[in-house]
């Protein structure tokens, strides 16, 4: 088994319904998070999502040092100072503000990944059949093996977060290095699975 299966990590966030999850404000509608922000440096506004729902559930939402917004997710500034020790290749880190009843929280940065790395191994990975006339992309992965050949090219410190291109899931990926920082500091809001124990569906 390659070893890069051994120092990569799945990341999710947290499942339990009191996690608090974001959407885009209108204020940034006119945001598009599937490229690169040619507003970089411009804040993008965010809300916790569901709040009719909890609201009628009663469930109070709880804000996490790491909060997933669907594509991505938005870190605290401890967090963001880490990752500006690598250089994050395809990865810009926006401030984000996260609107609330009670007001404005300034004290995030949202990671836009807009460049996917295609570095799963398409011999060795476990996939779902793939429907006839559906392409590559649309493949679901269900258990990951990484490519080295891919990944042996690129410098380790450009490729210590990066979103799996290439399939359905779209899963982001971190190094090791990071997770042990994450750990380290009791990181909230963020689960993470070892590559080669990752099985699609444990997330849930």
């Amino acid at each position: 088994m390659s070893r890069l299966n051994e120092v990569y990590y799945v990341a999710c966030g947290n499942s339990y319904e009191e996690q608090m999850r974001l959407s885009i404000n209108k204020k940034s509608d006119g945001y598009f998070f599937y490229g690169e922000i040619a507003k970089e440096g411009e804040p993008i506004f965010f809300e916790p999502s569901f709040q009719e729902r909890n609201k009628k559930l009663g469930i109070a939402s709880v804000k996490t040092d790491v909060m997933f917004d669907g594509p991505s997710f938005v870190v605290n500034n401890n967090i963001k100072k880490e990752l500006d020790k690598y250089d994050l290749h395809g990865i810009q880190l926006c401030p984000a503000i996260v609107i609330e009843s009670t007001g404005w929280d300034e004290g995030y940065w949202y990671l836009n990944i807009y460049q996917y790395l295609d570095c799963w191994d398409k011999d060795k990975s476990i996939t779902r059949p793939l429907k006839a006339g559906r392409d590559i992309e649309d493949t679901k992965v269900l258990k990951y093996h990484l490519d080295k050949s891919v990944l042996n090219k690129i410098p380790e410190n450009n490729r210590m977060i990066f979103k799996m291109g290439g399939d359905f899931y779209s899963h982001i990926f971190i190094h090791e290095k990071l997770v042990t920082y994450f750990l380290k500091n009791n990181i909230t809001g963020i689960r993470f699975f070892k590559v080669s124990d990752f099985e699609e569906g444990m997330q849930i």
